[in-house]
């Protein structure tokens, strides 16, 4: 069915008059007060190599070494890290913080981060920061956004000061008292057999200390059951606790990962002893 001519006519002027409608309440805004931002946004962000000022890059510069000052401390738990700070620039600071864990190859293995809307020059930090870490954490980079006029400003990844092994903010250490390869005899109720410890590492998480053994069977026969005795001593000779852990089922040549966990050891250093029997 053709459309008459005047029903096209009308159908045109109605959408004339739509996007005349829906036009009319728009303006374009020229370069003047209106257009200034009143409120910051990311949009805005500078980084240490943008084109900075002198005064911007005296205040990235004052920050970055603000962040490098900043004392990070283990807490027994892998899931937490202690941060210790204090705003040493000469700003009242409205600033982000991110907080990388890494493990002993300088992978990212948890994270933190948190705000602060008012941190003024001079005051002091004290912060228990969830990083939620899969592996013992072996070291930590930290960065920051802080704001400056109407723009954020996203400081390098910095390498503040990680004190891993401090005894007095709750950390743990278990080394074994051996030198490896240690070679050490067991016995049970058949005979007695010879085994070498060849690696040894302890892994912390959420308040777990997890002790990983490779040991090889060197004996010249296979036996179903053996059990290797073990004591964790403190370094001020007391026992802390004792234990055992299954080395069954290897045939001679073979080596076994053997692992064992400990739960809420108190802060300080240890010692894995192998309690032999022949």
């Amino acid at each position: 069915m053709r459309i008459r001519p005047i029903l096209l006519s009308l159908l045109l002027l109605s959408t004339m008059l739509f996007l005349l409608a829906g036009c009319g309440g728009s303006t374009v805004q020229t370069d003047s007060e209106e257009t200034v931002m009143d409120s910051v946004s990311f949009s805005n962000t500078k980084f240490s190599d943008s084109e900075l000022s002198e005064q911007e890059k005296q205040m990235m510069t004052d920050v970055e070494k603000m962040l490098a000052d900043i004392r990070v401390f283990p807490t027994g738990d892998s899931y937490y890290l202690e941060m210790f700070a204090e705003n040493t620039t000469s700003y009242d600071l409205r600033i982000s913080f991110y907080l990388q864990a890494l493990n002993s190859d300088g992978i990212i293995c948890g994270s933190s981060s948190f705000f602060l809307d008012e941190w003024k020059s001079g005051s002091k930090l004290d912060r228990r920061m969830g990083v939620s870490a899969d592996y013992e954490i072996s070291d930590v980079r930290i960065s920051a956004d802080y704001v400056n006029a109407s723009s954020w400003y996203h400081t390098d990844l910095i390498r503040p000061v990680f004190e891993k092994q401090s005894e007095e903010n709750g950390s743990v250490h278990i080394q074994l008292k051996q030198e490896l390869p240690y070679t050490f005899s067991v016995k049970n109720y058949s005979a007695t057999q010879r085994f070498t410890l060849t690696d040894f590492s302890v892994k912390s998480k959420s308040g777990y200390y997890s002790i990983n053994m490779m040991i090889r069977k060197d004996s010249a026969f296979s036996d179903e059951y053996t059990l290797m005795e073990y004591r964790l001593v403190r370094d001020n000779g007391v026992v802390a606790t004792d234990g055992s852990v299954s080395i069954s089922y290897l045939e001679p040549g073979e080596t076994m990962l053997v692992t064992d966990n400990y739960i809420e050891l108190d802060p300080g250093d240890y010692y894995f002893e192998i309690l032999e029997s022949s």
